[in-house]
């Protein structure tokens, strides 16, 4: 089962502590959809940049403040054109 991979202990921070577990794959609308339906979006966020997705930098980052997640929405890929080279424009 997915959630298996889930650590849903707390630092004193208050933020959730993520272990990757081999042999689960997140980058997949499946997977995806599977942590929505229970709420747990942004655990699905954090396991994904942080296993399949390769950035935790990223995944680190996005914990730097609260932040609130609706789910999963359905947009036009091509409208992320040149978002890495925007990206390294910025730091």
């Amino acid at each position: 089962m997915i959630f298996s991979a889930l650590d849903d202990d707390k630092n004193l921070n208050g933020q959730v502590n993520f272990k990757m577990i081999e042999n689960i794959k997140y980058g997949n609308l499946e997977t995806a959809m599977e942590y929505c339906k229970r709420n747990r979006t942004e655990e699905w966020i954090q396991q994904f940049l942080r296993c399949d997705g390769h950035n935790v930098a990223l995944a680190d980052g996005l914990l730097i403040e609260e932040r609130f997640y609706t789910g999963i929405v359905q947009f036009d890929i091509t409208l992320l054109h040149n978002i890495k080279k925007r990206a390294l424009q910025s730091i």
